[in-house]
C-alpha cells in the first residue's frame, strides 16, 4: 500500500459507519447476547491502542470495535492481504497488514510502513488495535505478549518527544462458545496504561522500558479474561470453572443472571484454582484435589454437562421430552429448507484445519451467502405455488427458522445429558452417589472460599 492512502485511516468513513450498522445488526443476531462493560475506561480526545486478547479470529476485531463504536485501524496478519480483491477491502476496513517472520524473512521490512501509518493516526489523535499476543489460541490461556504494542507506542510518543499521551486500553474478551451461532460474548475494557509513565525507562534504557510496558499490558490482561496457565491442571480447571459458575452464583444468592454476571464466577474460580490473589495457598489445595476427582467421575460416566442440576427430577426430563416433541416439526421444517446451505457451509469448515476461523467463516457466509440461498427458495417456491403472499411467508419464516434450530438443537443437546443422569440415578446407583458426593464437595469448597465473613 502506497504512503499517500494514510487519508482513508485518518478520515471519518461515512462508507465504513453505514458498513458497521449493517455488520453490527447482524452480529446481534450472530450472537445471543453481546454485553459491553467498561467504556468509562476509554479515554476521550487523545491518542489510543486498543490491547485485547485474541480467541476467535476474526470476531474478535468485530467485537472490540461493537463495543468501542470507533473507526479503530486494526494491525492483523499479513496473510489474508494475498488476494487484491480482500486486500482492497481490508484497507477500506481500516486494517494494515503485519508481517511475521512465518511469512517470509524478506517482508518483514514491510512492517515499517505499517506502523509508520499507525504512528500517523496516533499523531492524529486516533486509534489503532493490535493483539498483543500476535496470534489467536483456542484455550483460555493468555499466550505470551509480544513488544508489538510497547514497539508502537514509543515509536508514536519519542517521535514526538512524549506529547502525544498515548493510552494503551487492555481488553478482554470472553466467548461462551468459540464457533457455534447464539453463543454469548462479554467484552470488558480496562483501566488504561498512560505511556507517558513510562518516558523516564525509555530515556535510560529503552529495551527495559518496552519489557516493562509489556508486562504491564500482559498484568492487566489477565485480570480481564480467563488465564488458566498451568498446562497439567487445565482441563480441571477450566470444566470446573465453566460447570460450576451457575450453581455458585445460586448457592451465594447472587441473582443476576447475565453473561457479566457468568463470566466473573467463571474468573473467580479459575483464580482461585490457580491461587491467585489468594495467600492462604496451602488451604486451596483441597479444591483442586476434589475437582479433580469429579471430573474423573465425569470422565468415567461420559457427562459433559449438568443442565438441570445434579439430580433431575423426572417430571423436569418428561416435561422437556414433550416440548422438544411437539416442536419437531418445525425443527424439521428448518432443517430440510437449510440442508443445501448447511452441507457447502460444512465442506467449506472442513478445509480450515484451524477452528479458531470457524466462528468467523460462519458469520461471513451468513451475512453473504446465506441470503442468496434464501432468494433463490424464495423463487421456487414462487415457480412451484405463483402465490407472492405464501413466497412472502416463506421468506419471513426462514430467518426465524435458523435461530429455532439452533436454540432447538441446545435444548434437545441439554435434554440428553440430563437422560443421562437420570439413567445413572436409576440403573447405577452407586456411581451417581459418587457423582452427587464429588458435585457437593467441589461446590462446598468453592462456597467456603468464597463466602463472605
Amino acid at each position: 500500500m502506497k504512503k499517500g492512502s494514510i487519508g482513508r485511516f485518518l478520515r471519518f468513513s461515512k462508507g465504513w459507519f453505514l458498513f458497521s450498522k449493517v455488520i453490527f445488526f447482524y452480529l446481534r443476531l450472530f450472537y445471543r447476547k453481546i454485553e459491553v462493560e467498561g467504556t468509562e475506561n476509554i479515554p476521550k480526545h487523545c491518542p489510543i491502542i486498543f490491547a485485547p486478547n485474541h480467541q476467535n479470529a476474526l470476531m474478535d476485531p468485530l467485537v472490540v470495535l461493537y463495543g468501542n463504536r470507533m473507526q479503530t485501524t486494526f494491525l492483523a496478519r499479513a496473510d489474508v492481504f494475498k488476494v487484491p480483491i480482500l486486500r482492497d477491502f481490508f484497507h477500506w476496513l481500516k486494517m494494515l497488514p503485519v508481517f511475521r517472520l512465518r511469512d517470509g524473512a524478506e517482508n518483514l521490512q514491510n512492517n515499517d510502513l505499517s506502523f509508520n501509518m499507525a504512528v500517523e493516526v496516533l499523531e492524529n489523535r486516533g486509534s489503532v488495535g493490535i493483539f498483543p499476543e500476535a496470534t489467536h489460541t483456542n484455550l483460555r490461556r493468555l499466550l505470551p505478549i509480544k513488544k508489538g504494542i510497547p514497539r508502537l507506542a514509543f515509536l508514536a510518543e519519542s517521535k514526538n518527544d512524549f506529547s502525544l499521551g498515548i493510552k494503551i486500553v487492555p481488553v478482554g474478551i470472553h466467548y461462551s462458545n468459540y464457533e457455534n451461532m447464539h453463543s454469548t460474548v462479554h467484552l470488558r475494557f480496562g483501566e488504561p496504561i498512560s505511556v507517558a509513565q513510562f518516558k523516564e525507562e525509555f530515556h535510560s534504557n529503552q529495551q527495559k522500558a518496552m519489557l516493562l510496558l509489556r508486562d504491564e499490558i500482559s498484568r492487566r490482561i489477565s485480570h480481564l479474561a480467563i488465564n488458566i496457565r498451568e498446562a497439567n491442571q487445565y482441563e480441571t480447571i477450566y470444566r470446573i470453572s465453566d460447570l460450576f459458575a451457575k450453581p455458585l452464583k445460586n448457592a451465594l444468592r447472587q441473582k443476576e443472571s447475565s453473561p457479566k454476571s457468568e463470566f466473573d464466577s467463571q474468573l473467580a474460580i479459575s483464580r482461585l484454582m490457580l491461587c491467585e490473589d489468594h495467600p492462604q495457598i496451602q488451604s486451596k489445595k483441597p479444591i483442586v484435589e476434589q475437582a479433580e476427582a469429579f471430573i474423573n467421575i465425569l470422565n468415567e460416566t461420559k457427562i459433559h454437562s449438568l443442565p438441570i442440576g445434579i439430580k433431575p427430577r423426572f417430571l423436569t426430563i418428561l416435561y422437556q421430552k414433550i416440548v422438544l416433541i411437539l416442536l419437531s416439526p418445525l425443527y424439521l421444517y428448518g432443517f430440510i429448507n437449510h440442508l443445501p446451505n448447511n452441507l457447502l457451509l460444512q465442506r467449506l469448515l472442513k478445509k480450515f484445519d484451524d477452528r479458531q476461523f470457524h466462528s468467523s467463516i460462519k458469520f461471513v457466509w451468513g451475512l453473504a451467502v446465506v441470503p442468496l440461498f434464501f432468494v433463490l427458495q424464495g423463487v421456487l417456491v414462487m415457480v412451484f405455488t405463483g402465490n407472492i403472499v405464501v413466497v412472502l411467508a416463506y421468506l419471513a419464516s426462514l430467518p426465524v427458522m435458523v435461530l429455532f434450530s439452533k436454540i432447538y438443537g441446545h435444548r434437545f443437546s441439554l435434554f440428553l445429558s440430563a437422560l443421562r443422569l437420570m439413567h445413572l440415578r436409576w440403573l447405577q446407583a452407586d456411581i451417581h452417589k459418587r457423582l452427587v458426593a464429588g458435585f457437593n464437595a467441589v461446590l462446598d469448597g468453592l462456597i467456603l472460599s468464597f463466602r463472605k465473613p
